[in-house]
C-alpha cells in the first residue's frame, strides 16, 4: 500500500493527485454546474489546494441495497447504509465508529467544525461529542429508534416492542426477552422516541423547523 493510502470496509482511499484535482476543477468551472453555482466564483488551478484542504467530504447513500446477509432485512438492517467523513484538515489518520448515527447527525456536525455558535433546529446531534447516538426511522406505521444493538418500535396499536439483534444474527432468531438492565434502556429508548415524535409533530403544527 503506498503512503497515504488506507482500506476501510474493502474499499482503499488514495491522495487525490493533482490530476483529480483538476479533473475536479474542470467539472466544478463546468457550464451545467455553474448554472446551479451562478454566485459562485470560478475556482483556478491555484485556488484549488486551498479549496481542497477547506473541504470536508461526506460520503454515504440515501437508502440500502439488496443483500444476501439476513441481517439487512430485519426491523434494525433494512436501514443500515455506510457514513463516510474524509478531511485532511481535521482527520489525520483513518477511525471507525460503530455508534448508531443517521442523517440528521451531518449538519450539526459540520456546522460545529466551521465554529457556528449559532442556536439551530435540528433532530441529529454533532457525531463527534459523546452524546447517546441512535436514529430513527418511521415506515409501514411504525415508528422505531435504533441504538445498536437494540431497536425499539412503536406500533400502530401504541404498544412498545424492543429486541436485540447482532449482525449476525438474522432477525427471526432476534432476542425479545430483556434482561432487568435492559428494561430500563427500554424505557430511556421508548422516552427519546416519544419525545422527538411529539417535537416532529408540535414543529409541523407550529412551523418551527426554520428560525426567524
Amino acid at each position: 500500500m503506498e503512503a497515504g493510502e488506507f482500506t476501510q470496509f474493502g474499499i482503499t482511499f488514495k491522495s487525490l493527485s493533482e490530476a483529480n484535482l483538476e479533473m475536479v476543477r474542470i467539472w466544478r468551472n463546468s457550464d451545467d454546474v455553474r448554472l446551479f453555482m451562478q454566485y459562485q466564483e470560478i475556482i483556478t488551478p491555484e485556488q484549488q489546494q486551498a479549496w481542497f484542504k477547506n473541504t470536508i467530504f461526506i460520503i454515504t447513500a440515501d437508502h440500502p441495497s439488496h443483500s444476501t446477509d439476513a441481517y439487512f432485512y430485519g426491523p434494525s438492517g433494512r436501514y443500515e447504509i455506510p457514513l463516510l467523513i474524509y478531511s485532511p484538515k481535521y482527520f489525520k489518520t483513518a477511525t471507525t465508529d460503530t455508534n448508531t448515527v443517521s442523517h440528521c447527525d451531518i449538519m450539526p456536525t459540520i456546522l460545529s467544525f466551521a465554529g457556528c455558535k449559532q442556536q439551530f433546529f435540528t433532530f441529529g446531534s454533532n457525531l463527534l461529542d459523546t452524546t447517546d447516538h441512535f436514529a430513527i426511522n418511521y415506515a409501514n406505521g411504525i415508528l422505531q429508534l435504533q441504538q445498536y444493538p437494540y431497536c425499539i418500535e412503536l406500533l400502530p396499536n401504541n404498544r412498545v416492542s424492543m429486541h436485540e439483534q447482532g449482525k449476525d444474527i438474522p432477525f427471526k432468531y432476534a432476542r425479545y426477552i430483556l434482561t432487568e438492565p435492559e428494561k430500563e434502556l427500554q424505557l430511556k429508548m421508548e422516552k427519546q422516541l416519544k419525545a422527538r415524535y411529539q417535537t416532529y409533530i408540535n414543529a409541523l403544527i407550529d412551523n418551527q423547523f426554520f428560525g426567524d
